[in-house]
C-alpha cells in the first residue's frame, strides 16, 4: 500500500517518465552516457525512495522526520522540483557548443605516458608528504586511527588539532594517480614505472581512503576499477541501462555491510539502512520549504575558490549550504551542541535555497554543463583505459553523488585534486604566453591545449 499514496503515485510517475526518457535518449544516440546515469539516479531516489522516506517519517523512523510531516500537503511540490530538475540538467548538458565540445574533446590528446607518469610521480610524492605532515600530530599514519571519527564528526574538543590540518585534502592526489596509473595498465602501457607507481599510489589511496571513514567514498573507489573495465569492453547501450540497477543494489547492499562491519552507522536491516541514508535530501528539502532561506541568489557560488583556502581563514565568516540547512534541520552546526554530522544539500534543496523552485531549475542546467564538459574532457586521452577510468570517475563521484551533495563546497574538496590539477595547467599556459620559450614549457608539461 506504500506507494498507493499522493507521494507513491507521483514518485512512481516521475520514474517511470525518466526511465522512458533516457530509453529514448540511448536509442537515439546509441550511447549511455554519463546523463544517462544522472537521470536514472534522480528517477530511483526522487521517484521510488521518495515514499519509503514519506512512510518512514509518518511514524518517525528518520532524523528530521517533522519537517516532512508537516509539509505533506507540499509533497507534490518534491516532484514538480524533481522533474524541473530532470529537464534542466538535460538541457545544461545539450547546451555546450559543438565548437567547445571539439576543443574539450581533444584538451588532452597531446599527453603520452612518458610525459604524464613523471607527473603522476609528483602527485604521489606531494600526497605522501602531505598525508605524513598532517598525521604526524596524531601519532602517525596509524595512530590517526584513533582520532578519524572524531575529526570526522567535527569533535575536537577532546585532543589538538593537527598543525597541518590544510594538508588533508592533498592526499586525494594519490587516488587521482592510482587511478591513471591504473589506466595506463588497462591500456597496455605497462613499463615497470607505471607498475610501481600503481602499487604504491594503490597502497597509499586506499590508505587516505580508509583513514577519511567516508563510506561512500570507500565503496565508489572500488567500484571504478571494474567498471572502467566494462567500459573498455564496448558494450551495448541497453546493458549499461539494466546494469544500473544492478550497480544501484550491489552499490547500496556494499554499504549496507560495509557500515556494519566497520561500525559506521549500520542498520538492522538493508531497506531501513536504504530508508535512512536517502532520507537527508526530502528532510532538508521541506526544512528549507517550510522555514529556511529562499533567495541565497547562489552567492556561495561566486565565492567558491574561497573554499580552496584553509579553513582556519574562512570559518569565521563562510557559511556552506550545508551549514545553513545543518542548523534549520537539527538546529546547530556540525561540531557545536553535540551535532556530530552535517546534514548536505542535494540538488533541489541548494536551487530552493537560491532562488526558491526557479532555483532549481538554473542550478540544474549550470550541473547539466559541468557534467558535459567533465565527460568530455575525461574522454580527451589517447589512451582509451585512461580515458574509461576518468570517465567512470565522471559518471559515479559527479554524475551520481554530484546530485545528492550538490553544494560548492563539497564540489570543490571533493574532487580537490583534480581541481588542483586544472588550475595548474591553466597557470603553465598563462604563463607559456607571458615568458619567453614557451615551447619549453608545452615541452615540460606535456599540455598543449589550455
Amino acid at each position: 500500500m506504500l506507494y498507493f499514496s499522493m507521494e507513491g503515485g507521483a514518485g512512481i510517475l516521475y520514474f517511470l517518465l525518466c526511465s522512458a526518457f533516457v530509453l529514448i535518449d540511448i536509442s537515439r544516440t546509441k550511447s549511455f552516457q554519463a546523463i544517462h546515469f544522472t537521470l536514472l539516479s534522480m528517477a530511483v531516489v526522487y521517484g521510488l525512495v521518495f515514499p519509503l522516506v514519506v512512510h518512514a517519517a509518518s511514524s518517525s523512523q528518520i532524523l528530521g522526520a517533522g519537517h516532512i510531516n508537516n509539509a505533506s500537503h507540499y509533497t507534490p511540490m518534491h516532484t514538480l522540483a524533481a522533474l524541473l530538475a530532470s529537464v534542466g540538467v538535460y538541457l545544461g548538458w545539450r547546451a555546450v557548443p559543438s565548437a567547445r565540445l571539439q576543443r574539450y574533446n581533444t584538451f588532452f590528446s597531446g599527453i603520452t605516458a612518458k610525459t604524464m607518469v613523471p607527473w603522476l610521480f609528483v602527485m604521489l610524492t606531494a600526497a605522501f608528504v602531505a598525508q605524513y605532515l598532517y598525521t604526524i600530530d596524531y601519532g602517525g599514519f596509524t595512530g590517526y586511527f584513533a582520532y578519524n571519527r572524531l575529526i570526522r564528526s567535527s569533535l575536537f574538543n577532546t585532543f589538538e588539532r593537527s598543525r597541518y590540518s590544510f594538508l588533508l585534502p592533498f592526499g586525494d592526489f594519490a587516488v587521482l594517480a592510482c587511478l591513471c596509473f591504473w589506466g595506463l595498465l588497462v591500456s597496455r602501457a605497462r613499463s615497470a614505472s607505471i607498475w610501481g607507481g600503481f602499487i604504491l599510489s594503490l597502497m597509499l589511496a586506499t590508505y587516505v581512503e580508509i583513514a577519511s571513514a567516508g563510506r561512500v567514498y570507500m565503496v565508489t573507489f572500488a567500484a571504478l576499477f571494474p567498471m572502467s573495465i566494462l567500459l573498455t569492453k564496448r558494450l551495448p547501450p541497453m546493458f549499461w541501462y539494466v546494469g544500473f540497477f544492478c550497480i544501484i543494489i550491489v552499490g547500496m547492499a556494499s554499504l549496507y555491510f560495509l557500515s556494519n562491519f566497520a561500525d559506521l552507522k549500520g542498520a538492522d536491516s538493508l531497506s531501513d539502512f536504504v530508508t535512512r541514508e536517502a532520507s537527508f535530501p526530502f528532510v532538508s528539502f521541506f526544512a528549507e520549504l517550510n522555514g529556511g532561506p529562499h533567495f541565497g541568489l547562489f552567492k556561495d557560488v561566486f565565492l567558491a575558490p574561497a573554499y580552496l583556502a584553509p579553513s582556519s581563514m574562512t570559518n569565521d565568516w563562510l557559511f556552506t549550504a550545508s551549514d545553513i540547512n545543518t542548523e534549520l534541520v537539527v538546529g546547530a552546526r556540525k561540531g557545536l551542541f553535540g551535532v556530530t554530522g552535517a546534514i548536505p544539500t542535494d540538488m533541489l534543496t541548494y536551487g530552493l535555497m537560491q532562488f526558491h523552485i526557479l532555483g532549481v531549475f538554473i542550478y540544474a542546467i549550470l550541473f547539466g554543463i559541468l557534467l558535459r564538459v567533465a565527460s568530455a574532457v575525461a574522454q580527451s586521452f589517447r589512451y582509451r583505459g585512461l580515458s574509461n577510468i576518468l570517465l567512470a570517475y565522471v559518471m559515479l563521484k559527479i554524475g551520481v553523488f554530484g546530485i545528492f551533495y550538490a553544494y560548492p563546497k563539497h564540489y570543490l574538496m571533493t574532487h580537490f585534486a583534480i581541481v588542483v590539477t586544472l588550475l595548474a595547467i591553466w597557470g603553465f599556459g598563462v604563463l607559456g604566453k607571458v615568458l619567453p620559450r614557451r615551447a619549453r614549457l608545452v615541452s615540460i608539461t606535456g599540455w598543449k591545449r589550455i
